[in-house]
């Protein structure tokens, strides 16, 4: 990963094509139809990213990692190149805390159609559109994200609402809000869902702490699986201990989100995104069972 982070105030126009080596900071946003290129870094981008926009950043290869302490204090990120990255920044294995960026993060919001490949971590902060193609050999965090998402992720997944007929694997744990109808997810580790569409299907290699499962909808777990509410029709195994809390054939209980939020495309010439360094609110706090 080379040294530093090239900080770029200016937006990336419609259409354009833009290169570089070594991280970027980009005080912008990516309009639509642009291709951005990162290479030996990462890349932050402080705005919107526009529809069928393609973005990658490549710098070395990463791993995820979790740690957690006393306090309840966890401590997640990814190790590239030798090097422990926490939210997307380098804090070992390098010395100095300029040593750049890994994979790429995203303030604002993705507009649909969005491609994005990186061999770090991948976090999207806003809200993302409709068939959005993400692959990131870390961890992937996104916030709500419209129908027809693919997402490939070598690490931990992480999302709030995601639209209908998703797509997702992880190679990691998988943490969820709300999966839509039709949609798969596949963890190679732990699944957390707090609620499952119908006709939807859930993979765990893990032990699953499932909330609700909608009507037709398969879940099977490799562990232990721990489910609040299952519909009548839902078809659910596991390869260690299950508990059902309650079973039901009331499709009113089993309502999803009224609607997925759809990605806002950035204006063609807004202002660049100021950076707010207020303390963040603390994310919804899990569900136990």
């Amino acid at each position: 990963m080379a040294n530093g982070i090239t900080t770029i105030t200016r937006d990336i126009a419609a259409g354009e094509k833009f290169k570089h080596t070594g991280s970027v900071k980009l005080q912008g946003n990516v309009g639509a139809g642009a291709t951005v290129e990162i290479s030996d870094g990462g890349l932050h981008v402080t705005g919107s990213v526009g529809d069928d926009a393609k973005i990658s950043a490549n710098g070395g290869g990463a791993s995820s990692i979790s740690i957690s302490g006393n306090n309840n204090v966890v401590i997640g990120g990814d190790i590239v190149g030798g090097r422990v990255v926490i939210n997307g920044r380098v804090i070992s294995g390098g010395g100095a805390s300029t040593q750049g960026l890994s994979g790429i993060t995203i303030d604002g919001d993705a507009g649909a159609r969005m491609t994005l490949q990186t061999d770090g971590a991948a976090e999207i902060k806003g809200a993302a559109g409709e068939a959005l193609n993400l692959r990131a050999d870390g961890s992937i965090t996104l916030d709500d994200a419209g129908g027809g998402l693919v997402a490939r992720s070598g690490g931990s997944f992480h999302a709030e609402n995601i639209g209908t007929d998703a797509r997702v694997t992880s190679g990691g744990s998988l943490h969820v809000e709300g999966l839509g109808d039709g949609s798969t997810a596949t963890s190679g580790g732990s699944a957390h869902i707090e609620k499952i569409g119908a006709n939807a299907r859930v993979n765990s290699g893990g032990s699953a702490h499932i909330g609700t499962v909608g009507a037709g909808s398969v879940v099977s777990s490799g562990g232990s699986l721990k489910v609040q509410l299952a519909h009548a029709t839902a078809t659910l195994s596991s390869g260690g201990s299950k508990k059902i809390g309650r079973v039901s054939a009331d499709a009113g209980e089993f309502k999803l989100a009224g609607s997925f939020a759809a990605a806002v495309a950035p204006k063609e010439n807004p202002a660049p995104a100021i950076q707010d360094d207020a303390p963040k609110k603390p994310g919804k706090p899990g569900f136990t069972l």
